[in-house]
């Protein structure tokens, strides 16, 4: 422009053609799309800054069908957890066969019974990596409807193996601690009983020496 400055144009032409069919020039208009440029460079770094906030989560964001449960997306922090290419995520099945076989019936079925629910929904099921490793994961997960009807899931998996293994040890301790109380609380018993029984051996022993003493010393009053 008159200022300097460099402006996006848009150019559409049609050929000006001679009587007898030759091109002899061209009629057409520029317009100037700067500000739409400038609006789709705006955009795309706004969404390039979404796509690094997503894969730079700690956690696994993702998205599925609501009925299959297949994704049609996952963060990259997927394959950095559980090690399978970001492809394999995508691929029919993939969720359900890699659960956990104890996980394998029940995570799906109270997934579905969730869907028609308005509020985000969480729970804590098995996962196995892809070099055989059992991960715990928390899912956060939101249902998206349209037309009324259940159509996404959207959520972030979150890595609580090692949350897990500390309430599995501290559950272990409390297990044992509770072992020793009883057993330590069945031997003080036995050992109750033990002297309760002596002191009775030791009354009777009692009793009987007096009574013995007792007849002797009558005998020689006699």
């Amino acid at each position: 422009d008159s200022q300097g400055g460099r402006h996006d144009t848009l150019t559409s032409g049609t050929p000006i053609r001679a009587a007898a069919g030759q091109i002899i020039g061209y009629r057409g208009v520029d317009r100037d799309i700067t500000r739409r440029r400038q609006a789709e460079k705006a955009l795309e770094a706004s969404q390039q800054r979404f796509r690094d906030i997503v894969h730079a989560t700690d956690g696994i964001v993702w998205e599925a069908d609501a009925n299959t449960f297949d994704f049609t997306f996952v963060s990259r922090q997927a394959e950095r957890l559980l090690g399978y290419p970001l492809a394999d995520w995508l691929q029919p099945g993939f969720w359900v066969h890699n659960l956990h076989p104890d996980d394998r019936d029940w995570a799906p079925d109270y997934c579905l019974s969730r869907r028609s629910s308005p509020t985000p929904y969480d729970f804590d099921y098995r996962f196995m990596a892809r070099d055989g490793r059992t991960v715990w994961l928390h899912d956060i997960v939101t249902t998206v409807t349209e037309n009324g009807a259940a159509r996404w899931l959207r959520g972030i998996m979150v890595d609580i193996t090692h949350r897990k293994q500390i309430e599995q040890r501290l559950r272990e301790t409390a297990e044992s601690l509770e072992f020793k109380v009883s057993e330590r609380t069945a031997e003080l018993r036995k050992l109750s009983a033990q002297l309760t029984l002596t002191e009775e051996r030791e009354r009777r022993m009692l009793a009987q020496d007096v009574h013995a003493n007792l007849g002797q010393l009558l005998a020689v009053i006699k």
